[in-house]
């Protein structure tokens, strides 16, 4: 996006402040609610099929690895983030430094919905969906690219894809 888009976003929600209450709700509870309910998954697996089960084992191991590797890659690469390049203040309040490819809340976000659809179709499709509510919140808000967002989620649907497909 460009500055005047930013300029735009930020103009709209400087007139209505209960949107931007709102956009900023669910972006910050977003969050916490998909690492819950993952929890509650883990849970439930293991109370159903036992910690030894391979299920409670990838989906613990898979996320994991998806998270660890997301990290390590965009430390590696430290590319900026959009208010570091582009002159405006984002929607979502934040003062991080480079980081920004790919964004580790969306590729979290999608491992955990592709865990959720190995268990349960719908489940997944539901956090699928929440996954895209993330991405739209994360570049609107003005702390991600469009290319951040979309390679967090492209790199977690794949590693769901063949780790599910494989097992």
């Amino acid at each position: 996006m460009t500055k005047s888009a930013y300029d735009r976003i930020e103009s709209y929600f400087n007139r209505h402040k209960r949107q931007l209450t709102a956009f900023r709700f669910v972006n910050k509870a977003l969050t916490p609610f998909v690492f819950v309910s993952y929890f509650a998954l883990l849970g439930y697996l293991i109370f159903a099929f036992g910690i030894l089960d391979k299920r409670f084992q990838y989906a613990v191991i898979i996320p994991a690895v998806t998270f660890i590797s997301v990290s390590v890659f965009r430390k590696i690469f430290n590319n900026k983030r959009p208010y570091e390049e582009i002159d405006f203040n984002p929607i979502i309040p934040k003062d991080k430094q480079g980081q920004s490819f790919p964004s580790r809340h969306c590729a979290s976000i999608f491992i955990i919905a592709m865990t959720f659809l190995y268990i349960n179709v719908y489940i997944g499709i539901f956090y699928l969906l929440l996954g895209v509510v993330m991405c739209i919140c994360r570049v609107v808000g003005g702390v991600h690219y469009i290319k951040d967002v979309i390679g967090g989620g492209v790199i977690s649907i794949i590693i769901g894809l063949t780790y599910w497909i494989i097992i």
